[in-house]
This record gives structure tokens, sequence and C-alpha cells, in this order.
């Protein structure tokens, strides 16, 4: 049958398969913003939502990095600022997240404890701050 057919059948070893996805470490990186979209919270509240793509690395290349900004507190607002200087150059009066794709930035990574989605506490990879690229 050919694979296409039969969609109901996944073809991976999951004993191959590590237990988690290693965490990139800490340091500064080169960057690519591939979405950036506005989104809803499940509190009603909205907020921009950015992945980005970690170039060149030899070690974290094609890395993913998510990052969120919430537009209804302070530190969302001070935080996306700054994205919007580094990324394009001027903080706009108004924001269309489409203006940022594409976009190179350089960003500096930490570690830091969090929730995860099952609420447990655990090391997260976070965007501590972009730079100038």
């Amino acid at each position: 049958m050919d694979q296409n057919q039969d969609m109901g059948f996944i073809d991976i070893n999951f004993g191959d398969v590590p237990d988690e996805v290693p965490l990139i470490a800490p340091g500064t990186y080169r960057g690519v913003i591939e979405k950036a979209e506005i989104r809803v919270s499940q509190k009603g509240s909205r907020y921009l939502n950015v992945q980005l793509k970690v170039l060149e690395d030899p070690e974290w290349a094609g890395t993913t990095i998510f990052d969120i900004f919430m537009f209804e507190m302070d530190f969302g607002q001070v935080a996306l600022k700054k994205l919007l200087r580094v990324a394009l150059g001027e903080a706009p009066k108004g924001l269309d997240p489409s203006n940022l794709l594409g976009k190179i930035v350089g960003m500096r990574i930490n570690h830091k404890k969090g929730k995860d989605q099952n609420g447990e506490m655990k090391l997260q990879a976070v965007v501590a701050e972009y730079l100038a690229d």
C-alpha cells in the first residue's frame, strides 16, 4: 500500500526518539523571524507570538526559538519595542506582524525555570535580549 494512502500508520521507531529535545546553550546567536502572529490567551489577552530559527551556528543552526510579547503588560511592551528597533530599525506607532517576517536579529539566549505544558517546572531557553545584527 502506498504510504500516503495509509494515513492511520506512522512509521517511526519511537524507541530511537530521545525523551527530550536538547536545550540550546546560553549564548549569542543570529536568528531569522519565521512567524509573527497576534494571538489571544485563554484569559482573553492579546499577545504577539514570534518564532525564530537560529542561523549559522555549527551546533544549533535550525533550532527554533519562541518568544511572546504580552501587549497589556509594561514589560511586554518594552521588550517588543526593543525587538522592533532591532528588526525594523525603529519602533513604529502600530504593528503589522508581517513586517517582522524574514528579518534577521541577534539574540542573547539564557536559561530560566518555567512551567511546561503539563505544569511541571523545567529549564527553558528564553530570549533575554535582542541585539542589532
